[in-house]
């Protein structure tokens, strides 16, 4: 199993999703080259932070839509960490998860992340158990 996770720092620091997927594509085709099942290939979208303002928000929600869909089509598992941990009317990280900063998680919040990945893990184990698996 490969878990991508793109945290809010790249978007911070004027990162845009084009750069961001244009990455992800890259580290996944090397990792499919390379001999590793798209099926055991995890990609988390990205959570709302104090750190997005303005365009910063923008290019995270234009990279998560595109992941939305390359996902799917690539046969990638999508971890969505943005439903659970983003307060889009508030524009913040949803309360229960807020370290206190705006930002990071606190244990809650990391358990929640774990949860999310845990969740997507048995469509993987259906789709590795019909002969995909590498």
């Amino acid at each position: 199993m490969v878990l991508i996770l793109i945290g809010a720092n790249d978007f911070n620091r004027a990162i845009t999703a084009a750069t961001v997927e244009a990455n992800i594509t890259s580290i996944t085709n090397t990792l499919v080259a390379g001999g590793i099942s798209p099926t055991n290939i995890f990609i988390c979208n990205v959570y709302w932070a104090a750190l997005h303002i303005g365009i910063e928000n923008d290019e995270r929600v234009l990279f998560n839509t595109w992941l939305d869909t390359f996902c799917p089509e690539s046969g990638y598992n999508l971890v969505d960490n943005d439903t659970t941990h983003s307060d889009n009317i508030l524009e913040q990280i949803v309360a229960a998860y807020d370290y206190g900063d705006g930002t990071h998680n606190n244990s809650t919040g990391s358990q929640q992340l774990a949860q999310n990945v845990y969740d997507v893990i048995p469509a993987a184990i259906t789709a590795n158990s019909q002969g995909h698996i590498v």
